[in-house]
C-alpha cells in the first residue's frame, strides 16, 4: 500500500488474528519466477532493496550499479551473446507509473548497470543518498519498484 499523500511512503497493512487451539494453520502460498523449469520448494520473495549512496542519487553519468542476483533473479534475461548485453527495463511504481531503464551489462570488471532513466527516476522521486530502493518481481512476472526515504529525511 502507499500513503495517497505521498506515494513513496510505502507500507503494509494487516490484521493479525490468534488461532483457536486446534485451527489449522493457513498456508499463504509461495511465489516463484515465471519460467522457472525446476520444482521450487520453498517460499521465495524475489526482491532486492538497497540504501543509495551518493553516487547512486547524483547524476554523475555513471548510472545505478545492480548487483549480479537482482539482475538475474528480477529483470528479463540478458541476451549475453549481444555485444553489449543490453535491454529497456520497464518497472511499475506504487502509485502505476512505469519507469524505463536502460539495462547494461559492461565495465571492467564487468558489472549490470541502470543507465537512460535512472537520473530521471532519482530526480522526479527526489531521492537522496540515504533513501532507500526496492525492485520486485511481482507474482504476474513484471517488475515493481519502490523505496523509502531515510529516517528524518
Amino acid at each position: 500500500m502507499a500513503d495517497l499523500r505521498n506515494d513513496e511512503e510505502i507500507f503494509v497493512k494487516m490484521r493479525l488474528v490468534p488461532l483457536r487451539p486446534g485451527e489449522p494453520v493457513v498456508d499463504v502460498g509461495t511465489m516463484r519466477r515465471s519460467g522457472d523449469n525446476h520444482n521450487q520448494q520453498a517460499a521465495e520473495t524475489l526482491s532486492f532493496a538497497k540504501t543509495l549512496t551518493e553516487s547512486d542519487a547524483t547524476n554523475n553519468g555513471g548510472g545505478f550499479s545492480i548487483p549480479r542476483y537482482c539482475a538475474e533473479t528480477i529483470f528479463p534475461m540478458l541476451d549475453y551473446r549481444a555485444d553489449p548485453p543490453v535491454q529497456t527495463i520497464c518497472a511499475k511504481d506504487v502509485s502505476g507509473a512505469v519507469w524505463k531503464f536502460r539495462h547494461i551489462y559492461r565495465g571492467t570488471p564487468r558489472r549490470h548497470i541502470l543507465t537512460t532513466g535512472w537520473s530521471t527516476f532519482v530526480n522526479q522521486k527526489k531521492l537522496a543518498a540515504g533513501d532507500s530502493i526496492v525492485f520486485h518481481l511481482g507474482e504476474d512476472g513484471n517488475v515493481h519498484i519502490g523505496g523509502g526515504r531515510a529516517q528524518g529525511g
